[in-house]
């Protein structure tokens, strides 16, 4: 077999921010019939104050695993991120790099948005999936992110990631792979 080469695993990489994201809006411990995750929503200790839908938790842990996907934060929880991220169980986020959110640049510009560019100048993935519930906010870094092929998600806060956006999410990883790596499809 030597000569054999199989091609490289593409590189899937996941930004993320957590409140509006993982961590809902309190309101929605209070509509637990109206919640799109089959569990609801609970507060983990010692977060008080955050409301976690354990079923995103999961659903995300499956993509990752699936994909092999790299994580990165990008939140202004800070260095607090990857302990909550592990917290809930999310794989390998206490592992995960923490991109700085604050005095990344002095420009007007939306610093998650100045520390996502840069980052992404130099780690280059060949599939980059964003998600932050302020993107909806932020015209300028939507529009980038879709000339750049990005999947950019902006959850509603009341409910951060809901199980569509994880269909999506698995959709747009599914269709970059088709067109990376035909031969697997």
């Amino acid at each position: 077999m030597q000569g054999l080469r199989l091609p490289p695993v593409p590189r899937i990489h996941l930004y993320l921010d957590i409140d509006g994201v993982l961590n809902a809006e309190a309101r929605a411990l209070h509509r637990r019939a109206e919640s799109p995750w089959p569990g609801g929503y609970n507060v983990p200790a010692p977060y008080y104050g955050a409301t976690i839908a354990l079923d995103a938790v999961f659903a995300l842990n499956r993509l990752i695993a699936r994909y092999r996907i790299v994580g990165h934060w990008l939140t202004t929880w800070g260095p607090g991120a990857p302990q909550f991220g592990d917290y809930i169980t999310l794989a390998g986020s206490d592992r995960w790099p923490v991109l700085a959110t604050e005095d990344v640049s002095h420009s007007e510009e939306w610093q998650k948005f100045t520390s996502i560019r840069a980052h992404l100048a130099i780690t280059r993935p060949d599939i980059t999936i964003w998600i932050d519930d302020h993107l909806d906010r932020e015209r300028e870094a939507r529009e980038w992110a879709e000339a750049a092929g990005i999947l950019a998600v902006a959850p509603d806060p009341e409910w951060g990631i809901e199980p569509r956006h994880i269909d999506l999410l698995e959709r747009h990883i599914a269709h970059r792979l088709a067109e990376l790596r035909p031969d697997i499809t």
